[in-house]
């Protein structure tokens, strides 16, 4: 089964403990010269933070880590 990650932009403060406590590091800071396929989350104070969606394994360790509840896991069906 197919996911992705869906981030509330309006709960996100951008407080980083994603970014920390992801295991496969798929959230990481912006690098305009990385040649993965992602997704930009948040930007704050000029600093973006971007989800390498083929790096993410869906484990749901970034939910945990979210005191604001601003991450999901939205599991999409097949076509």
């Amino acid at each position: 089964m197919s996911f992705r990650l869906a981030v509330n932009e309006k709960r996100c403060n951008a407080c980083g403990n994603c970014w920390i406590a992801c295991p496969t590091m798929a959230i990481s800071e912006f690098d305009p010269e990385s040649e993965v396929s992602f997704t930009i989350i948040k930007t704050r104070n000029g600093e973006c933070r971007i989800l390498d969606v083929n790096g993410c394994n869906g484990c749901g360790i970034c939910i945990e880590a979210c005191y604001n509840n601003a991450i999901q896991l939205k599991f999409l069906e097949a076509k």
